[in-house]
């Protein structure tokens, strides 16, 4: 358990570390000729990311396949070096939300005021530690299958907006067309915009995430089969 912890405590500093470095680099980077296509791109990696981790996170809904998922990495690594391996094992996944989430928040702090930053912040952390210290609590009686469906329909959803905010951004920088729809109204707060550049890399998207929640779409599985 040590080690664990250690794993993990040494994967926020790295995350905290990642941020600082970040948000210097982006400092030097930001001037008034160039933000828009700074917020652009930063944003559509920040879509690009959440998308995927909202993907990752409907595939592990089953409570089976998340606790398969969990097994398979715990045994992995004792077999390949001990009590390093699981303290590793811990870094990286505290890493990896940590990585993304510096990118979520470069792709949202730049529309929102710092009051709403720092509350989405506070009301986050404290929503966590609730849930972490209800996951630890009720262990496998938590239901799992409607957590991750949730989450990742909530994550899904804001990676559709920073898809769109973001595309949007790069319209007003001149990097990408913009061809309006007049009959199409603006809903910032959707990440929506009147053109057909938005529009469509939208529907895709939207298309794709239909496509994935379909509960009769053929499994590789039976494919192969």
């Amino acid at each position: 358990r040590g080690w664990i912890w250690a794993g993990a405590g040494v994967g926020i500093l790295a995350s905290v570390t990642t941020a600082v470095v970040i948000r210097l680099f982006f400092s030097a980077l930001f001037t008034a000729a160039n933000q828009e296509l700074i917020e652009g791109l930063t944003g559509v990696i920040a879509a690009l990311v959440l998308i995927y981790v909202s993907y990752w996170l409907h595939s592990r809904s089953a409570a089976a396949q998340w606790q398969s998922y969990i097994q398979t990495q715990v045994k992995e690594a004792l077999q390949r070096k001990g009590v390093f391996s699981l303290a590793f094992l811990a870094f990286l996944a505290i890493y990896r939300e940590g990585a993304e989430t510096v990118l979520f928040y470069i792709g949202i702090a730049p529309s929102i005021s710092t009051a709403d930053l720092v509350l989405g912040l506070g009301l986050g952390s404290v929503a966590l530690g609730i849930l972490a210290g209800v996951m630890f609590g009720l262990g496998l009686r938590l239901p799992l299958r409607p957590f991750f469906l949730v989450t990742s329909l909530l994550v899904y959803f804001l990676g559709f907006k920073f898809l769109g905010n973001g595309f949007h951004a790069l319209q007003v920088a001149g990097i990408l067309p913009s061809h309006s729809i007049e009959s199409l109204p603006t809903l910032s707060g959707l990440g929506l915009y009147p053109t057909w550049e938005t529009l469509a890399v939208q529907l895709i998207v939207l298309g794709i995430g239909i496509w994935v929640l379909l509960p009769d779409r053929p499994s590789k599985a039976s494919t192969q089969g």
